[in-house]
């Protein structure tokens, strides 16, 4: 597993960093949550992307219990994803607050995890 280093997008523009993916990843949300992850699929087959869950439940204000299911999201081969945001009741290891990202296959794959901050 490796830790994926979340970028931020600034107005002086950013130029992103994709590296290789591990079959399990990680990285940290903190307390914001408009993290997210871009994950390039350059292989000719496709491949499957996991956000597994940390909690089978979550209780919200004004919701009540709510289940959660993991995060499944398909790349077709050539294609990206952008996938996110992460709630971190439901998403983050705590007290770490590390999401983990599981991959069916690693061959010609390449993510980068990205913050876009607060205005103000």
């Amino acid at each position: 597993m490796a830790d994926l280093n979340v970028q931020e997008i600034s107005n002086e523009g950013l130029t992103p960093v994709f590296t290789a993916v591990n079959a399990e990843d990680k990285f940290s949300i903190g307390s914001d949550q408009r993290i997210f992850l871009y994950i390039k699929n350059d292989d000719t087959a496709a491949k499957t992307v996991t956000i597994p869950k940390q909690r089978s439940s979550v209780v919200v204000d004004g919701y009540g219990r709510l289940d959660i299911e993991d995060i499944v999201i398909s790349i077709p081969a050539g294609e990206e994803r952008m996938i996110g945001a992460y709630p971190n009741l439901a998403y983050s290891s705590l007290p770490s607050s590390d999401v983990t990202v599981q991959y069916s296959d690693t061959t010609s794959v390449t993510a980068g995890a990205f913050f876009l901050p607060r205005l103000g």
